[in-house]
């Protein structure tokens, strides 16, 4: 039901929205496509449901640092190291407790295809390797929990080969407005003896925004297309995600909400905050 209304909610804000309002701010999906490279870090605080939830110190969430470089008008090299932090007074007597260890890093391809005033569609392939620290269980799982829509970030002992297709539509003439939507098939090999996977992700965005301040909606999700479910909704997994960003400058920061959908994740997960900040290489 709550996704349900997601849904009505945003097409509605779509189709209210004049198309020069209009504007797709990247902040769990894809990142768009930039003339120039692009340096951006992002960190993911958890808040977790529950009567007794753990009490979390400072550094406990993800951290996300991501590259995007042009090697040609076409083509973009994109990378993506991923970090998770867990730290707790109440687990004090763990050693790890306290460490940050590396996710699995991610290196892909882009070919986008212009148009007019930057739509247009773009193709990206890349691979998840397997450099997560198997011996960081609690780790892992914070990190796979608080991003659980990139869960191959943070699972140890395996390699993903993701792709994505997105498709971009900017306004044109005087007009600066954009929306954007995703999808992609994503293949999980493990390698400790459990069964390959294959996910599908998806999402749609859209905004509003000024000369120097954005505001950004991205309703995405996920289906579990070869995962055994009793009922075939509990193959799928959504989230809206609301935020802002600064604008027309070489250092963006940005500030969102992340709202889990389903009741099975709401269970464990009340909400997510991020931080984001982005540099423009000349």
């Amino acid at each position: 039901m709550k996704f349900s209304l997601s849904i009505i909610a945003l097409m509605i804000f779509l189709l209210l929205v004049p198309a020069q309002d209009l504007l797709a701010q990247s902040y769990l999906m894809r990142s768009l496509p930039e003339d120039n490279s692009l340096v951006g870090l992002r960190l993911m605080r958890p808040n977790f449901a529950g009567t007794d939830p753990v009490d979390l110190s400072l550094i406990s969430g993800t951290y996300d640092l991501y590259f995007q470089a042009p090697l040609s008008s076409d083509f973009h090299f994109v990378a993506d190291i991923p970090f998770a932090g867990f730290s707790s007074p109440d687990w004090n007597t763990r050693d790890w407790n306290g460490d940050i260890a590396l996710g699995n890093v991610y290196l892909g391809a882009r070919h986008f295809r212009g148009g007019p005033s930057l739509s247009g569609s773009e193709l990206e392939l890349g691979i998840w390797l397997p450099t997560a620290n198997s011996d960081m269980v609690y780790v892992n799982y914070l990190g796979a929990i608080t991003n659980y829509h990139e869960m191959q970030r943070h699972t140890p002992k395996s390699l993903t080969i993701f792709t994505n297709y997105a498709y971009h539509r900017v306004g044109v003439g005087d007009e600066t407005g954009m929306f954007s939507i995703q999808v992609g098939p994503e293949l999980f090999l493990p390698s400790n003896g459990r069964d390959t996977e294959l996910f599908l992700h998806y999402g749609i965005s859209g905004g509003l925004y000024t000369k120097s301040f954005s505001f950004g909606m991205e309703l995405l999700g996920q289906f579990f297309v070869t995962e055994d479910f009793d009922t075939f909704s509990d193959h799928f997994t959504h989230s809206l995600v609301f935020g802002g960003q600064l604008t027309n400058t070489s250092v963006r920061p940005g500030l969102y909400l992340m709202l889990p959908l389903e009741d099975g994740i709401e269970t464990i997960l009340d909400h997510v905050l991020g931080i984001k900040i982005e540099f423009l290489l000349p």
